[in-house]
């Protein structure tokens, strides 16, 4: 089909007029006649791909400028346009795959500058292009832009690093030390891969070719780097870049991994953009400087310049936990220790720095005989340490644990224990590979504790010879558990020879006695337990003991009398409760019920301080009026019951045994009240038939009542169910006939005339008898 050349050159004119305008309404009426009249015309795509831009409808937009890009795939502007449209539409890493095909057919042209600059913008697009990345590394160092070319070597090991591939990271930060060795961005990341801190982003490439001999590096941060990324390094087999190889290490205490990582943070801060202090009074490179000084001088040993490089700086302004940390550290090698003291609290604050702070504060109040304060920070370190070994179920015991631990020693009061605790702790966390042994510590702990009970770590560590014991403990264990008990025994009483003073000890020896059937042996042994735990001002363990016991003699009254005592004085009052109520049934089971019920009373006024959601009070009450009904009190179980139907009005079994009382006491009034209280909540509730059971089951006991008959009728009637309406008020008149109510068996038969029953006129001859004889 011929197309009018005349009619597509005038919409494009009167398009390009409107486009002029900025009508792009029009303009996109009139372009659309032209693209009729020319469907394979890329230009007229292109104007229609940047009016809808215009406008703001990307999705036409896109498809416009799609379409114009096949018509012509030489032309790499419409590509260019493409990508615009991604990146306003929030599809970046589209945009940025888009130019890295404008780069590549610009790079086929030899236009290498374009190429560039399209690389760098699908970079900026989607920094994680592993593909644009590598490009510019190598066209960067090709052109001498040694500088720009290190940043991208950087952000390929970011971009590697962030994919978990840290060896390919490592490799290329080699790459990038071989450019220029003393560059402290590489050394810095280095560093910081090393302890899997993130690498952080560098500044904008440059745009003028900076030469290899342009690179001037700060020599001192340089070296100062160079020393902190070495002692964080592995060897050269384990794909690190490598300087001067470090020595072997002999490992060190929680405080020494720290004061490493808190050079790496520092390293990190220098070259962060934003990184001036609150109210800094230094200007960034100042404030670098001082840095840098502080690093290396601290990394060299001298200490004293250190420290005034470390004052200067947060003079100046800056907030770092990490310089406060160092400093902290470097006035306890000066023995100034409340200058140490005041600098390792702030650094407390900061979570990276708070096991290493809690360990020096540790050392520094033990330096100054505040043993307490000592003791305060030891046992957040262990607790600290034992908290990054346990499940997450057993993390709230655990804090418990570690919180009774801190009261016993308080309550205590024995600073030669003390001491003893904190000296075993420090020498621990000193030895090589100390993070190992808290792990396999962990692990037989959590063997050896039986019942879903938490062992602390801080305890083992405070025996001398842990290591032994917890081997022997752990045999016991195993011996146990293929079922060779004597055997385990003859263990565990050596690991009890071994650790004495060692509780946990002595409870596995208990279970093993359990285990055997020597349940009298086990019961006083769990006796013991929890007597020295006591001693020792740990009523949870005590308590926790004595608890075992009493499930081996569940009828030792003065046992269990003993731990419910101990619960209520420490506030565990659901249990309290749970051990009253099981020493009044241990009465009951011995015929005392005189005694059990004296029991249950006491346990009844314990009732208000327990769980509201238990309803303790309704469940004590219960047993209570069971064992009135079975004394044949029935007075005292209508009283009982009276107090449960407060606590609990829909209680159906204390109601009907409520009403059942009134009526054997001759209260009828009372009894129908009750039950007239008890059926409208019924009703309330639409429960008809459970109204009827409840009625007929008390009729079939009381046959001639006449309150329940009546009661029933209604209830049949209400139902719907008029035959045994008719029925029941016909013998409820025949009664009241039989006890000479005429005028009340008259209304009875008023009531049945009104239900119509079928021998309607035999009721009327009925009520004329009895009224006219009235």
């Amino acid at each position: 089909m011929a197309t009018d050349h005349q009619r597509y050159d005038e919409a494009m004119r009167k398009g390009a007029q409107f486009a002029w305008d900025n009508d792009w309404a029009e303009a996109i009426a009139q372009f659309g006649i032209a693209r009729v009249e020319r469907p394979d015309d890329p230009v007229v795509h292109a104007r229609l791909g940047q009016a809808y831009m215009e406008l703001a409808e990307y999705t036409d937009s896109l498809r416009m400028y799609q379409q114009a890009a096949r018509l012509d795939p030489t032309d790499v502007v419409m590509l260019g346009h493409v990508a615009d449209v991604f990146e306003r539409t929030g599809q970046l890493d589209q945009a940025a795959r888009t130019c890295m095909a404008v780069a590549e057919i610009h790079l086929r042209d030899r236009s290498l500058d374009r190429a560039i600059s399209n690389w760098e913008r699908a970079a900026q697009l989607d920094p994680g292009l592993l593909g644009a990345r590598q490009r510019l590394v190598i066209i960067y160092q090709k052109q001498g832009r040694l500088r720009d070319s290190i940043r991208e070597h950087l952000a390929l090991a970011r971009i590697y690093q962030a994919r978990g591939d840290v060896p390919q990271a490592a490799a290329v930060c080699q790459a990038a030390l071989d450019l220029d060795p003393d560059n402290s961005d590489v050394l810095a990341a280095v560093a910081l891969l090393r302890r899997g801190r993130p690498v952080p982003e560098q500044p904008a490439p440059s745009s003028v070719p900076v030469a290899e001999t342009q690179i001037v590096s700060d020599s001192s941060l340089a070296r100062a780097l160079r020393s902190a990324a070495q002692s964080l390094e592995g060897d050269e087999a384990a794909g690190w870049p490598t300087g001067t190889a470090p020595a072997e290490e002999e490992g060190g205490s929680p405080v020494e991994d720290a004061r490493q990582a808190a050079l790496a943070d520092l390293a990190e801060f220098v070259f962060e953009e934003n990184s001036a202090g609150v109210g800094a009074e230094l200007s960034k490179s100042d404030r670098d400087s001082l840095i840098s000084k502080a690093i290396e001088y601290q990394t060299r040993g001298e200490i004293d310049e250190a420290i005034d490089a470390y004052e200067q700086a947060i003079r100046g302004g800056m907030r770092q936990p990490a310089a406060h940390f160092n400093l902290g550290l470097l006035y306890q090698e000066r023995l100034r220790i409340d200058e140490a003291i005041e600098q390792l609290e702030i650094s407390l604050q900061d979570l990276e720095y708070t096991l290493a702070s809690h360990f020096a504060l540790g050392e520094c109040f033990r330096a100054k005989g505040r043993f307490d304060e000592a003791l305060t920070h030891f046992i957040e370190v262990a607790k600290i340490v034992d908290m990054r070994t346990v499940k997450r179920e057993q993390v709230g015991d655990l804090v418990l644990l570690y919180e009774s631990l801190a009261e016993t020693y308080a309550v205590k009061g024995e600073q030669e224990q003390a001491v003893a605790f904190t000296t075993a702790l420090a020498e621990f966390l000193s030895t090589k590979g100390w993070e190992d042994k808290v792990k396999d510590a962990r692990q037989r702990l959590d063997g050896l504790a039986a019942e879903g009970q938490t062992m602390s770590l801080a305890e083992i560590l405070a025996v001398p010879g842990s290591e032994q014991l917890l081997e022997s403990i752990s045999m016991t264990n195993e011996y146990s558990r293929r079922g060779w008990l004597d055997t385990a025994l003859e263990e565990c009483y050596q690991a009890v020879q071994l650790a004495p003073f060692y509780l946990p000890a002595h409870l596995w020896l208990a279970r093993l006695l359990e285990q055997r059937g020597q349940i009298e042996a086990s019961g006083k042994k769990y006796v013991t337990v929890s007597r020295v735990y006591r001693a020792r001002g740990d009523p949870t363990r005590a308590m926790d003991a004595l608890e075992r016991a009493t499930v081996l003699a569940p009828l030792d009254m003065v046992l269990r009398s003993r731990l419910i005592e101990m619960l209520k004085r420490h506030g565990e009052i659901d249990r309290a409760l749970d051990h009253s109520m099981a020493l009044a049934e241990a009465y009951y089971q011995l015929a005392q019920v005189d005694k059990a019920r004296d029991k249950y009373q006491d346990a009844l006024q314990l009732a208000p301080r327990g769980s509201p959601e238990k309803q303790w009070g309704h469940h004590i009450l219960h047993r209570i009026a069971d064992i009135d009904m079975q004394r044949l009190s029935w007075r005292d179980a209508a009283r009982t019951y009276h107090q449960i139907i407060q606590l609990a009005p829909d209680d159906e079994r204390a109601s009907v045994t409520l009403v059942e009382l009134l009526f054997r006491l001759a209260q009828s009034h009372e009894a129908l009240a009750e039950l007239d209280r008890f059926l409208a909540g019924l009703a309330s509730q639409g429960l008809t038939k459970k109204i009827l059971a409840i009625l007929n089951e008390m009729i079939s006991q009381q046959p001639d009542n006449l309150g329940l008959l009546n009661r029933l009728a209604a209830a049949y009637a209400q139902a719907g169910e008029r035959e045994k309406a008719i029925e029941h008020l016909d013998r409820l008149g025949e009664l009241q006939l039989d006890a000479g109510l005429r005028g009340v068996a008259a209304n009875t038969i008023r009531a049945i005339l009104s239900l119509q029953p079928a021998d309607a006129e035999g009721y009327n001859q009925l009520l004329e008898r009895i009224t006219g004889a009235d």
